[in-house]
């Protein structure tokens, strides 16, 4: 069972953008782990996705707003 769901606020635990999870697949015992797809928009506003798994990445807890230097 993963702590993420469709719709959390993300961001990896090394820094960058405020993410949307859009996806979480797999389970602990799979090879893989769990894979989590992350959206978000760039400083142009392009659209991005990317699939990190969980242990690179913590849930929101509002203290950082968008982009952040780091």
């Amino acid at each position: 069972m993963s702590d993420f769901a469709v719709g959390n606020t993300v961001r990896l635990k090394c820094g960058g953008p405020l993410m949307s999870v859009g996806a979480v697949t797999g389970s602990a015992g799979d090879e893989d782990g769990v894979l989590v797809k992350c959206d978000w928009t760039d400083k142009t506003d392009k659209p991005q996705s990317v699939v990190y798994r969980q242990e690179q990445i913590e849930l929101d807890d509002g203290s950082v707003g968008g982009f952040f230097a780091g």
